[in-house]
């Protein structure tokens, strides 16, 4: 395990805008929150808020997240390939990775860990991918309408981080909800890109 812990959350910008939100919607929804990053060419569980059910199989901070088998391990091939290593991603479809890109957001149904749903929503601000924004949840509970709300969450999450990161945040009232950002046109245009370019870690 990488060891990140309070020096993380002392230290990442990323870490310090989010945990408040983390908390926040840990506290409406009951499900656990985590944000992952990239750190030299590989990924990890930068913080988390669990939430108060009996799921204990979700991935502790200072774990390394596989980008194979993941939501965010997809969204970063897509968004921001440069900051993973050479090999990262080999047998990760390109369809897939549009798929994640097109959608603003990824699912991750018991791929990395058996009875675990994840949702995944990238974190992009100032012309940079900062990592992505979890909810993590046990399969038999996070599905249909809840799955859908997860969905929606996490994306409202990742908008409000993003205007924290922006500087933006102070511009609304801190109680209103707000649709999820879009990713700039050049990083969403040099994702679909590289979503496209032959490569030896993406196949068809």
């Amino acid at each position: 395990l990488m060891r990140l812990g309070l020096a993380a959350q002392a230290l990442d910008p990323f870490v310090r805008a989010a945990r408040v939100e983390l908390e926040r919607e840990v506290q409406a929804f009951n499900e656990t929150f985590f944000l992952v990053g990239a750190r030299a060419g590989r990924l990890f569980v930068l913080d988390k808020v669990e939430g108060s059910g009996l799921l204990r199989a979700a991935p502790n901070i200072g774990s390394e997240v596989p980008v194979e088998t993941t939501a965010s391990g997809r969204l970063y091939l897509g968004l921001s390939p440069a900051t993973l290593a050479a090999d990262a991603g080999a047998r990760v479809t390109r369809s897939a990775i549009a798929r994640a890109l097109a959608q603003g957001y990824d699912l991750n149904q018991g791929e990395w860990i058996a009875g675990l749903t994840v949702v995944a929503a990238p974190v992009v601000a100032l012309g940079r991918m900062f990592g992505t924004v979890a909810c993590g949840g046990a399969a038999s509970q996070l599905s249909g309408a809840r799955l859908e709300e997860a969905v929606r969450r996490t994306r409202e999450v990742t908008a409000r981080i993003v205007q924290v990161l922006s500087g933006q945040r102070g511009e609304q009232s801190k109680g209103q909800a707000r649709a999820p950002a879009r990713m700039p046109k050049e990083m969403a245009r040099a994702g679909a890109r590289s979503s496209k370019e032959p490569r030896a870690r993406a196949r068809t």
